[in-house]
């Protein structure tokens, strides 16, 4: 059986975070600086603020949501309302949305 991911205090504001989640904020920050642009899918709305959350890198974060392309968002201004991944990957003709055909983590059964 895992343990629980360990909270850290930090030095600077004395907040609790998850170093893995701190490590996460800091490579998406280098990638972008690379050239490289961060897609999600409702991203906005649900991954960057729990990221955000759990990091304490709120600065970075909002940089990042500024400079992202959040695809369901993008559909949401289009068309007036949200769809999900799995109907999104389902109207692509792809056989599911968020977990592979063998049901571990992958992103439109591409894994």
């Amino acid at each position: 059986m895992s343990r629980p991911p360990t909270r850290r205090k930090c030095r600077g504001c004395g907040k609790f975070f998850l170093p893995d989640v701190c490590a996460l904020v800091n490579y998406l920050a280098r990638q972008t600086k690379n050239g490289y642009t961060i897609l999600t899918w409702n991203g906005m709305g649900f991954d960057l603020d729990v990221v955000a959350e759990e990091s304490g890198m709120f600065q970075e974060c909002r940089r990042m949501a500024r400079n992202h392309v959040d695809m369901m968002f993008h559909l949401l201004c289009l068309l007036g309302y949200g769809v999900s991944l799995d109907s999104a990957a389902k109207g692509m003709g792809l056989p599911c949305g968020k977990t592979r055909d063998d049901g571990g983590p992958g992103t439109a059964g591409l894994g």
